[in-house]
């Protein structure tokens, strides 16, 4: 009887994906301008 020869299986190597870091955007801040409340003197 003729040995039969095992077939070694490869193992796939898997590639790692790099992940694109995403650069995020500062918002502005708009200032709210203060109104002034002028005061009514009393004569």
């Amino acid at each position: 009887m003729k040995k039969k020869k095992k077939k070694k299986k490869k193992k796939k190597k898997k590639k790692k994906k790099k992940k694109k870091k995403k650069k995020k955007k500062k918002k502005k801040k708009k200032k709210k301008k203060k109104k002034k409340k002028k005061k009514k003197k009393k004569k």
